[in-house]
């Protein structure tokens, strides 16, 4: 087919299309990146750091498949101040 041919407005809506596509793709591929971060970026007290570190927990994603709950030396208030973060790093929207 050639320029003459085409049609404007389809080519647009096949633009747009694909932009649309290509905006999901980054967004999924950013939410991975997000939970490969070092939980040093989630900014938490030196404690809290230490204490997941201790517990080899040293990623983002880490703190999402661990029961928390279960490791010595974090309470009710330094759990929910990590759930605080990761729900800050993971609300990060393009």
């Amino acid at each position: 087919m050639n320029d003459i041919d085409s049609d404007p407005e389809k080519d647009s809506l096949t633009s747009r299309d694909a932009f649309l596509k290509d905006l999901q793709h980054y967004r999924s591929v950013l939410g991975f990146l997000e939970l490969d971060m070092p939980i040093q970026c989630l900014c938490l007290p030196t404690a809290i750091e230490n204490i997941l570190l201790d517990e080899k927990l040293n990623r983002a994603w880490d703190l999402t498949r661990h029961d928390l709950t279960k490791i010595k030396g974090l309470g009710k208030a330094r759990i929910e101040l990590i759930s605080a973060r990761l729900f800050d790093l993971f609300s990060i929207q393009i």
